[in-house]
């Protein structure tokens, strides 16, 4: 008997040695198994909760598993990075309709800010606080939401993903979904149940204690608890980015909580290309929002300048803009020192971070901060860049940056000991001399094919093929 099956060829001797048992152990064996992930966003939208769900299905192509990916389609105004796209080609990926609350709500919002902007200095338009100064805070559209959305902005679509799934029935051995969106993981629950298949439940984020999204009742609080019981306590494997998150996994009826971090792709880091000497250059990657307000970091960074001049600091901003951060900047005096280069393409942000001296993280001390990585922080590490964490001492980062030896660590609000660290940091620049000098061996833990590699293990394991 000639020709390929399972890409070998074989013989009537081969055929007979081997039996049926063996035959079908060959084909299993040889035939990459089906992964149905779900992921809310996914390339060409850009951000780091994307990349690490398009680097993950990357890596397991050549690990055995065969990733099929059911996403949104783009959702209006949030970041698009084409480039990730060359890391997911070939890669079968079904689009259906955002149906995004959030926008949805906004757009009403919009026309009513348009109307009230138009009849005069009476009106003030959400988003904007005493004054007129831009709010950092959380959006109108977005508050609302979370009153009718539970338990998120994703909810319609997490439903059609469900229904998609159900209608068409597909063969799958695995499935994974990634959230937040939270509505993700409720929709792979119900996915795996419908196909009959382990789920595995990707904690980007905290759920119940999540401090970017502030549930408004006793009630929204009881159905999101009552939605992660029900998700942690059916799936097989919850991977989580943090220790904190792990155990908050547990808590809500994990059998197995495995830690999975965010990381970076050494192919991609490009060398650090700092110039010696004053200023000490600075880099943000990233957005500012309520958690990652850069206020104190800002008044810290004003003082210095004040007692070394204004060539002394330097601070490049590299993401979504904001308006309450840029008059933030233009009322400490520091329009000269920060430069906001609006979103770039991941490599060209790389890039420009490659060029300063530190990376800057903010993570203010909000309930929940505590548990919170963020994936510009592993790219940091991984490029070998010196990091300033402004965060709670005793989180999941602080923890990061320590057994890495990465960096400082000030806490968020400690505006007299930001500046003094800037000082510190200033004059080791100046001198020639490190700033710090990371743990090579630690940092290449977070390397993303070696993550990926931990994740197919766990997929293996849950379909018992361990060896």
């Amino acid at each position: 008997m000639a020709g390929g099956w399972g890409g070998v060829g074989w013989s009537t001797a081969r055929f007979r040695s081997l039996g049926v048992a063996g035959i079908i152990r060959h084909v299993t064996e040889s035939t990459p198994k089906r992964l149905l992930v779900l992921s809310y966003e996914f390339p060409p939208s850009g951000g780091g909760g994307v990349q690490r769900i398009a680097k993950f299905c990357r890596d397991l192509r050549h690990l055995g598993w065969e990733p099929h990916v059911i996403t949104a389609e783009h959702v209006p105004g949030r970041p698009e990075d084409p480039s990730l796209l060359a890391d997911v080609a070939g890669i079968p990926v079904t689009r259906l309709p955002h149906r995004n609350a959030v926008r949805a709500v906004a757009r009403p919002i919009a026309q009513v800010k348009r109307v009230l902007r138009t009849a005069g200095p009476g009106g003030t338009a959400a988003g904007v606080g005493a004054g007129g100064a831009p709010s950092i805070g959380t959006p109108l559209s977005t508050r609302i939401v979370r009153w009718v959305c539970v338990p998120d902005e994703a909810r319609r679509w997490a439903a059609s993903v469900v229904r998609h799934v159900r209608r068409f029935g597909e063969r799958y051995d695995a499935v994974l979904a990634s959230g937040p969106p939270h509505s993700t993981l409720i929709a792979g629950r119900r996915c795996a149940e419908t196909l009959g298949v382990p789920l595995i439940a990707d904690m980007r984020d905290a759920w119940a204690t999540n401090p970017h999204f502030l549930r408004p009742t006793p009630l929204h609080r009881a159905l999101a608890r009552r939605a992660q019981r029900r998700v942690c306590g059916s799936a097989a494997v919850v991977t989580a980015v943090s220790p904190d998150i792990a155990r908050e996994a547990e808590r809500f009826g994990a059998s197995r909580a495995v830690m999975l971090p965010n990381g970076y792709d050494a192919a991609e880091m490009p060398p650090l290309t700092g110039a010696p000497g004053s200023p000490l250059a600075l880099a943000f990657m990233g957005r500012f929002y309520g958690l990652t307000d850069p206020s104190p970091l800002l008044e810290a960074m004003r003082t210095v300048i004040a007692e070394e001049g204004p060539e002394s600091i330097r601070f490049d901003v590299v993401g979504e803009g904001s308006p309450a951060v840029r008059e933030a900047v233009r009322a400490a005096g520091l329009e000269e020192v920060v430069r906001f280069h609006g979103y770039l393409p991941h490599r060209a942000a790389l890039e420009v971070v490659a060029g300063a001296d530190v990376g800057v993280v903010v993570i203010a001390n909000v309930p929940g901060s505590r548990a919170v990585y963020t994936g510009k922080l592993f790219e940091y590490l991984g490029m070998g860049l010196p990091v300033l964490l402004a965060g709670p001492v005793d989180g999941a980062a602080a923890q990061l940056v320590g057994d890495a030896s990465a960096g400082r660590v000030v806490s968020y609000g400690d505006t007299a000991a930001l500046a003094s660290t800037l000082r510190e940091m200033l004059v080791l620049k100046v001198r020639g001399e490190a700033l710090a000098t990371p743990d090579g061996e630690q940092v290449a833990r977070y390397e993303r094919s070696r993550l990926a590699q931990t994740l197919a293990t766990l997929l293996d394991e849950m379909l018992g093929d361990e060896t």
